[in-house]
């Protein structure tokens, strides 16, 4: 069963992504020079795991809010565990450049996801695998 797990993840992740990617058409795709990504770590023989959410505004250079905990989204984490999080809005310069640092270390290896990376190879979901994400989303 856990031969499952990266490609169940990959399953939700691209369902989540098309979701935000209509919703964000729906807005209006770019109101105000507004720009979302979705970054995947992509270093040759390593496995890496990290998630991240900062908010930089239109024009700024630096983020103004990220946030700190435990940031899972999924059914389990909103019905199932206790997560705690903290989300930091700061002006001060300091830590936004440290915000910014955080976020260049994090993506110095990663490569934006779209629409062809979801369909590209080894991410092919075999119905065995797609079944078995039906059956435990809410436990993933």
């Amino acid at each position: 069963m856990s031969g499952f797990i990266p490609t169940a993840y990959s399953l939700l992740e691209h369902s989540t992504w098309v979701r935000l990617c209509r919703a964000w058409a729906a807005r209006g795709a770019s109101e105000g020079g507004t720009t979302r990504e979705l970054l995947e770590y992509e270093r040759p023989g390593w496995e890496f795991h990290a998630k991240g959410i900062w908010y930089t505004p239109a024009g700024e250079k630096w983020p103004i809010a990220t946030a700190i905990g435990s940031p899972n989204y999924g059914y389990r984490s909103l019905h199932r565990d206790l997560e705690a999080q903290l989300i930091i809005v700061t002006v001060n310069p300091r830590l936004r450049q440290a915000m910014a640092g955080e976020v260049a270390a994090l993506t110095a290896h990663a490569q934006q996801v779209d629409e062809q990376r979801f369909l590209g190879p080894g991410r092919r979901a075999s119905r065995a695998a797609r079944l078995a994400v039906r059956m435990l989303r809410s436990f993933l």
